[in-house]
């Protein structure tokens, strides 16, 4: 995402030399904007940042067109684990990694027998993936063909390049990302 979306999330709060905490305080977390005069916090999800983050106008243009969203030819990766159950347990924050040889299985377990890492619990692929649905069929699936998603990425970029942006609050991003969402979610793999 661009350093943009959080210039722009400083300007509408008035604090533009404030310093920005993407998540902090436990997890899901709050997004807080921290300036010597003044100091706002908001739960992350919901919150106007997160809306900002995910109504996809602030997203570097090439990620729309990488299909590899679990770096799959790498020996790990990470994610986020965001099912129901996560989130009305998790207080801390904990992140997901997926293990692909023998290697770094190893290296992972002499990690956890030693104490650097703990292991709350093993996920299933289909667990991960179906947390992650959204960005996969936006990746891999036939999203990116469909008529609807090439009119939204140009009304995005538009109002990006334009910075018609600055004219949007919470409401205005609320209905970009119910849009984008309604397309990822009747999207076909």
């Amino acid at each position: 995402m661009s350093y943009k979306a959080t210039e722009e999330y400083k300007r509408i709060k008035g604090i533009p030399d404030a310093m920005m905490y993407y998540r902090g305080k436990g997890w899901p977390g709050k997004n807080s904007l921290i300036s010597p005069s003044c100091e706002i916090e908001y739960d992350h999800l919901g919150s106007l940042f997160e809306r900002m983050f995910s109504s996809q106008i602030f997203k570097n243009p090439g990620c729309r067109y990488c299909t590899d969203h679990f770096a799959e030819q790498a020996d790990i990766s990470f994610c986020d684990f965001w099912n129901q159950e996560e989130q009305q347990v998790e207080k801390e924050g904990n992140s997901c990694f997926i293990v692909r040889n023998k290697v770094m299985q190893d290296i992972i377990c002499e990690m956890v027998n030693s104490g650097v890492i703990e292991v709350k619990r093993l996920l299933f692929y289909e667990e991960i993936a179906a947390t992650q649905m959204q960005v996969l069929k936006a990746k891999k699936g036939r999203l990116q063909e469909s008529i609807r998603y090439k009119l939204f990425v140009r009304f995005i970029d538009f109002v990006f390049e334009h910075q018609l942006y600055k004219r949007f609050g919470l409401m205005s991003y609320k209905l970009i990302c119910l849009i984008y969402s309604k397309m990822c979610l009747s999207a076909k793999f």
